[in-house]
């Protein structure tokens, strides 16, 4: 499938390793899929042989791994996350890799990347804790205490200290195990450049909005899980002449009709535009005026760091990993968890203030040139490096490696 050498070949440095990245699918405008391909290209750019392991590649080939199809069996979603921790478990025994780095939750991963929230706390929180007796939630808990839990030695890459201190609640696993990352943004995507200098005319020229809109900023690609649906009615409910001369755009692979269904009840159908997937989603970021993220859950949120390091205000909800940035920066609002319809709808009508709307464009410039938003592609390779170095002692004659 590609000319990377298979699995096991003779290595050409003894400090060149075998990786092995695992998701479960891959498509182009996933936030945890280009999370993914960032770090296997930087381990590549090392020198590292990377392979990728998924069940459905659903974008362009890279140039710089080799990625393997494997088909599981499974016929709910988490019949197939069982049935996928399997498959791979399988190639694995099938060859040999330095390190098995696992963008989905399995057994015997020697790194996690840990981008969804804890299932164990969300039971603390708002699972009634029957729950735990259906078969989707065993399944989930049963691979989660796989990774987090006392059988398991798998470096956790962490996103948040939030995630961080529930997981450490509920499983304890040892502190040298967990490694909390900085934001990894792209500076040469999304910092302002030549690139973006037109951005807000060519937006409204092919969305043929007017120039002097006000325009909203929704991404994402689980529409459901994004709250677009709090974010149209929001719009529906700003005040008469601040509602008519705004405009809310959604950048995402979601399915819109429903959306569109609810915009065209509220009667804001026409200023509600879904433009799809879109690689160039920095054009919207410096085109808008506002990034809305009412989302009812959310590990991270990159796209919040996102639209802070492209001077956009952000407007989101508290449940959001990354939201504790927006009040850090002093570059928008965070709307408390439980979420309150109400207090949404107040706070985007105050939020569109044109001076307000400066001065937090100024701080999110400020804040992005003072804290680190950029470092986690970085840290992220330094310990799967480390821990394939760790494993390849572990293998030298006198001494064993872990059972994988």
């Amino acid at each position: 499938m590609s000319h990377h050498p298979e699995p096991g070949a003779p290595r050409a440095e003894s400090d060149s390793y075998q990786l092995l990245f695992a998701i479960q699918r891959y498509f182009e405008f996933g936030g945890l899929q280009r999370d993914m391909l960032r770090i296997a290209n930087a381990c590549a750019s090392r020198g590292h042989d990377v392979h990728v392991v998924t069940g459905d590649w659903d974008a362009p080939p890279p140039d710089s791994v080799t990625v393997h199809t494997i088909g599981f069996g499974g016929r709910t979603n988490h019949a197939r996350c069982a049935g996928f921790g399997q498959a791979v478990g399988h190639f694995v025994t099938r060859q040999k890799f330095d390190c098995v780095v696992g963008f989905t939750r399995m057994a015997n991963l020697d790194v996690c990347w840990c981008g969804d929230p804890c299932l164990a706390a969300r039971f603390g929180d708002d699972k009634p804790s029957w729950l735990r007796c259906f078969p989707r939630y065993r399944t989930y808990l049963a691979v989660e205490d796989s990774v987090f839990g006392p059988t398991s030695d798998a470096e956790l890459l962490l996103l948040t200290e939030g995630e961080k201190q529930r997981v450490t609640q509920h499983y304890a696993p040892s502190p040298s195990r967990m490694h909390l990352l900085p934001a990894g943004i792209d500076r040469t995507r999304f910092l302002p450049g030549p690139h973006t200098d037109n951005a807000r005319q060519a937006i409204t020229t092919e969305l043929r909005l007017d120039p002097e809109a006000r325009i909203i900023l929704g991404v994402g690609s689980s529409f459901s899980t994004k709250g677009v649906d709090r974010s149209i009615t929001a719009v529906a409910h700003l005040p008469g002449e601040l509602r008519r001369g705004t405009e809310l755009i959604i950048v995402g692979n979601g399915k819109p009709d429903s959306y569109r269904k609810l915009a065209r009840k509220l009667g804001i159908e026409r200023q509600v535009h879904f433009t799809g997937g879109r690689d160039d989603v920095a054009l919207f970021y410096h085109a808008a005026d506002l990034l809305l993220h009412p989302a009812r859950t959310e590990t991270a949120g990159h796209i919040i760091v996102e639209s802070l390091v492209c001077g956009l205000p952000v407007v989101v909800t508290a449940n959001c990993g990354y939201a504790f940035h927006v009040e850090r920066a002093g570059a928008g609002r965070v709307c408390p968890y439980p979420f309150v319809q109400d207090i949404l709808d107040k706070q985007l009508a105050e939020a569109l203030d044109a001076d307000r709307l400066e001065s937090w464009r100024g701080q999110a410039r400020k804040y992005r040139d003072t804290a680190d938003l950029y470092s986690m592609v970085e840290r992220a390779t330094d310990v799967i490096v480390d821990r394939a170095t760790s494993n390849r002692q572990a293998a030298l004659p006198g001494q064993q490696r872990r059972a994988s």
